[in-house]
């Protein structure tokens, strides 16, 4: 099966970035690309899609049900902040 092709347009700094990775690597200027595609892609994703959050019409006890953890923080009426994970 044949790799799909992407065209990607960059900036002349980030072509030239590319371009000095590759040749302090040794690696081709694709190689470059795809390794960095495979060591920050992971990472990339967990930042743009946020940990999602059950919706306010759902109760603390349907969420703890659907096995959403929660954090709750009680303040008694004397003494301090206490936090507790559910």
């Amino acid at each position: 099966m044949k790799a799909p092709v992407i065209p990607i347009q960059m900036s002349p700094e980030q072509a030239d970035s590319i371009k000095e990775a590759a040749e302090e690597t040794g690696l081709s200027q694709q190689d470059v690309i795809r390794q960095t595609l495979k060591l920050y892609l992971p990472e990339f994703r967990q930042r743009m899609n946020p940990k999602p959050k059950f919706p306010r019409s759902q109760s603390v006890c349907e969420a703890l049900h659907f096995g959403r953890g929660i954090d709750v923080e009680f303040q008694p009426m004397h003494g301090t902040v206490k936090k507790i994970d559910l």
